[in-house]
């Protein structure tokens, strides 16, 4: 009868509305569900992206801090909601109970459910405090979903960090491989030239490859580094070897050769240049040089003033511009020398027709007295420390081990007055040893050394070993001719040629000129010594366009 009466006000009896209050409450706990399985998802996501963090070396300090606040954002919002879910649902379903039991109870007692509506009331505000725990959850995800952004905005940024890290090795490769293969230039081959072909190959396209992303990442910083120091100007004098001066207009306007060489006896740059002597059609390649002038007119009264043996001036005939050995004598040699340098007017095209190098240098002569075969080096030498060069780590840790390796008896000085020797009976393509009156040709001599070691086609190999050069000397009874060449070092354009790339030497070497030099190191005395100008070198440090040599 209640429960008739009751059904008649409600439309529902006491235990139609348990049911009823029980479906709500299932159906009010499906949003929690719900909510913790986007949350779960969501930490998965974040977890995930705080894995990939710490492997971003360059940013793991971020990525660590990005991963503690994920963790902690992920304890603190789940545990919370399931613990106010819980909370909220157990209290429900004991209210309903209560209500539940105290319908029962009216019924038996003859009492309307209205008589005791606190039961209904605790449903209800167990309902409203479930709808608070939603509206309080909903507002704890959208912080979440605001922190999970962030962090995502937050790893965009590592990976492009990551990514500007990888420009810039790449661009420090393209830098080992241009300065390796210079170090290379100067090296002797050895009998493992075939690696070493595959190396500098490797080098280059390196290069091809990076570059263009270095000078993207880097912007500007290699083109600020052409711009060198005003050099000082070189001394020489003319009692040695072959000069080729400057040339001057009919207007007394200075203007320089694409190349031009210069005795000195004060050196302050060298060009130190081993090469395989394997080598393979490349043309012979002439370039027109710039017209003189001077079988017109003639030097000015300023080129007296500021030549070192003003009043007298010896040069080679403009009118004659083949070519040719030239007779010199130093403090420990006496004989002549020959500088071909391809792309040149005056250079004979056919010395280098069928052949890949691009300078040719040749000596023969007589030793004025005995000289350790380790103190006489080829190569190059500063007076000044280069500029633009890598970190001083980078070089030393990998840039001089790997020349090292390359050719052991290679010698670099430091980098406040840098230096690269080799050894001149390694470097040397062609050693010829004649008794005096016997000797070849200078241009058509060929590999014969039977009257210092019968290990002729070893040589090179024998000599790689300090001890063996210490042991023996350059002999004075002996015509001692050498060949010397190499086919990556421009002197023409003053560039390093690699495979498929170019490089500018003009940016490292602040003014100062390369060198066709050979020394005695133990005494300090040259047995040649040539500076080596180009226009670009000049226009690189913004010195004057002729500065003479001064003693």
């Amino acid at each position: 009868m209640l429960d008739n009466k009751h059904k008649g006000r409600t439309g529902l009896t006491s235990s139609g509305l348990y049911k009823e209050i029980a479906k709500f409450g299932k159906a009010a706990a499906q949003p929690f569900k719900q909510v913790s399985v986007q949350l779960n998802d969501t930490f998965a996501n974040l977890g995930g992206l705080t894995a990939v963090a710490p492997k971003l070396g360059t940013v793991s300090a971020i990525g660590a801090h990005g991963g503690t606040g994920s963790a902690a954002a992920t304890g603190t919002t789940d545990g919370l909601l399931q613990q106010q879910t819980t909370l909220r649902l157990g209290k429900l379903q004991t209210a309903v109970r209560r209500s539940h039991t105290s319908g029962k109870h009216d019924a038996a007692a003859g009492h309307h459910a209205d008589d005791h509506p606190e039961g209904f009331a605790e449903v209800i505000t167990q309902l409203q405090a479930l709808q608070g725990s939603i509206k309080e959850s909903s507002g704890l995800l959208r912080i979440d979903l605001q922190q999970h952004t962030a962090l995502q905005e937050h790893m965009v940024g590592l990976l492009m960090a990551q990514q500007r890290h990888n420009q810039v090795m790449q661009g420090l490769a393209a830098v080992l491989a241009a300065a390796s293969s210079l170090l290379l230039a100067a090296a002797g081959v050895g009998p493992l030239w075939p690696v070493q072909l595959a190396g500098w190959a490797l080098l280059a396209a390196v290069v091809v490859l990076a570059a263009p992303r270095l000078l993207e990442a880097v912007p500007g910083s290699i083109a600020a580094g052409m711009l060198g120091r005003a050099a000082q100007p070189a001394a020489g004098s003319l009692d040695a070897c072959r000069t080729l001066v400057p040339q001057h207009s009919s207007k007394g306007a200075p203007k320089l050769d694409r190349v031009s060489m210069q005795a000195s006896a004060a050196p302050e740059a060298g060009s130190g240049a081993d090469s395989v002597a394997d080598e393979e059609e490349a043309g012979s390649g002439s370039d027109s040089g710039v017209e003189t002038d001077w079988e017109e007119t003639g030097p000015s009264l300023q080129d007296f003033d500021e030549w070192p043996d003003a009043p007298v001036m010896m040069c080679p005939n403009p009118a004659d511009r083949q070519q040719r050995a030239h007779p010199f004598e130093s403090e420990l040699f006496r004989g002549v020398v020959a500088v071909y340098v391809r792309h040149l007017s005056s250079t004979p095209s056919h010395l280098f027709k069928g052949k890949k190098r691009l300078i040719w240098i040749a000596l023969q002569g007589t030793f004025k007295r005995p000289v350790s075969m380790d103190s006489l080096v080829f190569g190059q030498e500063f007076g000044r420390k280069l500029c633009n060069l890598p970190a001083p780590w980078f070089i030393d840790n990998m840039l001089l081990p790997l020349a090292r390796k390359i050719s052991p008896a290679l010698r670099v000085g430091n980098l406040e007055q840098p230096y690269l020797y080799s050894p001149l009976i390694t470097a040397s393509q062609i050693v010829n040893v004649s008794l005096p009156g016997f000797a070849p040709q200078l241009m058509e001599a060929k590999e014969d050394v039977s009257l210092i070691t019968a290990e002729r086609d070893a040589r090179r190999k024998h000599f790689q070993s300090a001890a063996h050069r210490t042991a023996a000397s350059f002999t004075t009874e002996h015509v001692w001719t050498f060949h010397l060449w190499q086919e990556y070092l421009d002197f023409a354009s003053y560039l390093l040629n690699l495979s498929y790339s170019s490089y500018d030497l003009t940016q490292h070497l602040d003014g100062q000129p390369l060198q066709v030099m050979v020394k005695d190191v133990s005494c300090a005395a040259h047995l040649v010594n040539l500076h080596v100008w180009h226009s670009n070198l000049v226009r690189s440090s913004q010195r004057c366009l002729h500065r003479p040599p001064t003693r």
